[in-house]
């Protein structure tokens, strides 16, 4: 893991961005007078959040450990295809001209990542306390805050990340957490994310012909109260003050990982569709075979990859996005 304690970032009062002091108590504003509490060196900035706190735990494990099961070329073209691997890779190819610095803003951070810590120096920022305690492991900092109002100070990040997060940011919020992202990026630094977004292919347009349902497992169950068009994402990071660099959607086609298919449809779905119920005891059938889940993995990737360039981009489910702050001349990246 990547070892800087130098870059650690100090931290201000996220209302009034006046510097803190250690109390007995927590951390003390000297402006407005705020205490915030730290609760097992996790200092925090908001209450806990009963939907959030106990989700996500987990670590998310370094995939470059799969290369000890798989040798060489194999693992190489695995992890170029295969769904489970795609956002990684195009943080790692996003990079870019901050590759060097690596001090890295986790967003909606969870249990961390194993393969972001390896990257640089990096601080995590969730609403769950549980997370951030995995988090803390491998991270350099962890801190509860809410991503619109964050205690950091201006220009303090080289990078900032996340996956998954921006599609549980209601509607009426994103502009204050993109302005946030904008105010935290160093010039010349980059946002790179995996952003979940309201698609219009066909396996959506069919869920959402039943609002109850598609409510209950679309986006209550997991908190999907941001979900917008990929268009309208990609205005709001311009809108913000960002430049693209490289946006590329994912899932047009609909195929995606079994355990997804599961997650989304077996419930009541099952029964508005023989091929909905087809598709789910199938999905079933590979998530529970390691092997089979993987190479179906991998022959996902490779069929989203191939049929979905054909396909609009409002029919994507999900985008990976890298947009820089303030505008320079760089290298063409090219597709990935």
């Amino acid at each position: 893991m990547f070892d800087n304690s130098a870059e650690i970032i100090p931290l201000q009062c996220p209302h009034c961005k006046k510097t803190l002091s250690n109390q007995d108590t927590g951390l003390k504003c000297q402006q407005c007078g705020a205490i915030y509490p730290v609760y097992d060196g996790i200092p925090s900035f908001r209450d806990l959040n009963p939907f959030y706190e106990g989700k996500f735990v987990e670590t998310e494990p370094d995939p470059s450990k799969t290369k000890g099961r798989m040798a060489g070329l194999v693992f190489s073209l695995y992890s170029t295809i295969s769904q489970s691997h795609l956002r990684n890779r195009f943080i790692t190819r996003m990079m870019g001209p901050v590759r060097n610095k690596r001090v890295i803003l986790d967003l909606g951070c969870g249990g961390g990542s194993r393969f972001l810590a390896r990257m640089g120096y990096v601080v995590g920022i969730d609403l769950s306390l549980a997370s951030l305690r995995n988090a803390q492991k491998i991270y350099g900092q962890a801190v509860h805050a809410d991503i619109a109002s964050t205690p950091f100070p201006d220009a303090c990040f080289d990078l900032i990340v996340s996956r998954d997060v921006l599609g549980h940011v209601p509607l009426e919020q994103k502009e204050c957490v993109y302005q946030e992202m904008f105010r935290l990026c160093r010039s010349g630094g980059r946002v790179i994310h995996a952003i979940e977004v309201e698609s219009r292919n066909p396996v959506w347009r069919f869920a959402q012909r039943y609002p109850l349902l598609f409510r209950q497992y679309f986006l209550d169950q997991y908190g999907h109260y941001g979900l917008e068009a990929p268009a309208d994402a990609c205005r709001r990071l311009k809108k913000a003050g960002f430049h693209p660099v490289k946006t590329r959607p994912l899932f047009r086609t609909g195929i995606v990982r079994a355990s997804v298919y599961i997650a989304m449809f077996d419930n009541e779905y099952r029964q508005r569709s023989k091929s909905v119920k087809f598709i789910v005891v199938v999905a079933k059938f590979l998530d529970g075979h390691r092997f089979l889940r993987g190479v179906y993995s991998f022959l996902a990737g490779v069929l989203d990859s191939l049929l979905g360039k054909a396909l609009p981009f409002s029919w994507a489910q999900l985008i990976l996005v890298c947009y820089e702050k303030d505008a320079y001349s760089c290298s063409k990246l090219g597709d990935l």
